[in-house]
């Protein structure tokens, strides 16, 4: 019909997960400002009446245990869409660990997670 379609080029892969899933990142440098996520975390009525749309992350520590106050549960997106996300753990945001190598173990459903970089 004429129309063109497109999508916003840091939103043309993700990882997802029907059901519960996880996946963890490489070791990184973290960095002085914490973390941005992109990512969309909504439950659309599309995918039926009954269901949850989430991401939580752990943040681990050069050996792959997870940094005390760094937990998932401190960790939730739901019910978000954003290209910017700060990743914050109740009140930290990770950049008491600057310059520490870390990882990001992930769980998720039903969302979508584009990427995540450096906060600006």
């Amino acid at each position: 019909d004429g129309r063109i379609a497109s999508l916003p080029e840091d939103r043309l892969f993700y990882v997802t997960c029907r059901a519960n899933g996880e996946f963890s990142t490489p070791g990184f440098s973290m960095p002085a400002d914490g973390l941005a996520l992109n990512a969309d975390a909504r439950y659309l009525k599309s995918e039926g009446a009954n269901g949850r749309a989430y991401i939580m992350a752990d943040l681990l520590d050069d050996t792959g245990a997870i940094i005390p106050g760094y937990e998932r549960e401190k960790c939730l997106y739901e019910n978000v869409d954003g290209q910017s996300l700060p990743m914050r753990w109740e009140d930290r945001d990770g950049s008491d660990l600057a310059g520490q190598t870390v990882q990001l173990r992930f769980f998720l459903r039903a969302a979508k997670i584009y990427g995540v970089a450096a906060m600006e």
